[in-house]
């Protein structure tokens, strides 16, 4: 919107009122119920209002750069932040500190190279599994050299598939928790839960227990949880999200509802969308322990069991409606 109804330009306050309506939505991470696409434009599914609110700042400022709705979780929470500074410097306010990317410094060759030569000089298995546990042991810093030597190896070699699934598990080792910046305080217990999954590979059973446990037993004034993990193929590793979602006053004669989605992206394909709901009638009772997360589980171990160098996104979210 540029101009008002008898087609004039907005005055500078108008402008100014959209801006700062705008900027308390990059605050806003709740999602939308729209699609977007078509004939040479990109899909969008059910954005989450804060994009949409940093893609139309940008958009107004006819600065398309600042922002791109289709890039990555983590990116675009960098960029929203940019967004947020550019409506400071317009405001005359101080800039906020926008976090760096994630960055693991690779292993040292003189570290790395001869437990490489180790696996494939050794004779005995034995021998070689003590040099690829020695690899794992560097973590996520090994992961570029395990990455190139598996490239260099045929498919056939007595190592590739050594190669191969410790290639696979350093790829899942989560290098960063924590909790979203519009979720409820997390009891020590909880942060305590999260956090303990720093540094180790995720796999299905921990995620689906996170999700699972924490909807189970949601603390005092939380009504859901919703978890997002992203991994870009840059050897940052895997980022957690957690969000518990702050209760509200139940509506009048509301029946007990339960609201559920889940979407894994994996390279360029999506898996599931949306938001289902189960409503309990006549007294029927429902619970987020009554969700079926089977189709959220096969999606998953597509996501976990793709190549270490391929993105993927997953995000599970769980609510019980008011």
């Amino acid at each position: 919107m540029e101009k008002d109804l008898q087609d004039k330009p907005l005055s500078a306050e108008a402008v100014a009122a959209i801006e700062d309506i705008l900027v308390k939505l990059l605050d806003d991470q709740d999602e939308t119920s729209m699609s977007r696409g078509g004939f040479g434009v990109k899909a969008l599914h059910n954005p989450s209002l804060c994009d949409l609110a940093a893609e139309a700042l940008a958009g107004r400022w006819k600065q398309p750069k600042l922002f791109d709705i289709h890039g990555p979780f983590q990116v675009r929470e960098r960029e929203r932040t940019a967004v947020k500074n550019e409506w400071l410097k317009k405001r005359g306010m101080e800039a906020i500190a926008v976090p760096p990317p994630r960055r693991i410094a690779p292993a040292p060759k003189e570290q790395v190279e001869p437990l490489l030569k180790a696996v494939l000089d050794s004779k005995a298995d034995a021998e070689r599994k003590r040099a690829m546990e020695a690899l794992e042991r560097l973590g996520l810093s090994a992961l570029p050299a395990v990455q190139m030597q598996l490239g260099s190896l045929k498919s056939d070699h007595t190592a590739y598939s050594d190669f191969q699934r410790l290639a696979a598990r350093l790829g899942l080792i989560v290098t960063e928790t924590r909790f979203s910046s519009d979720s409820v305080e997390p009891q020590d217990a909880l942060r305590r839960k999260v956090e303990g999954l720093k540094g180790n590979p995720i796999t299905e059973a921990s995620f689906l227990e996170l999700l699972k446990g924490t909807a189970a037993s949601l603390p005092k004034g939380v009504r859901g949880v919703k978890l997002v993990m992203e991994r870009i193929p840059d050897g940052s590793g895997v980022c957690l999200v957690v969000t518990l979602i702050a209760d509200r006053p139940p509506r009048p004669d509301l029946s007990p509802q339960v609201s559920h989605g889940s979407r894994v992206v994996v390279g360029k394909q999506t898996f599931g969308s949306g938001v289902s709901v189960m409503a309990g009638f006549g007294g029927t009772k429902v619970g987020l322990a009554d969700i079926d997360w089977s189709g959220l589980t096969k999606n998953l171990r597509t996501a976990l069991a793709a190549p270490s160098d391929e993105y993927w996104f997953v995000q599970a979210q769980c609510s019980e409606a008011r």
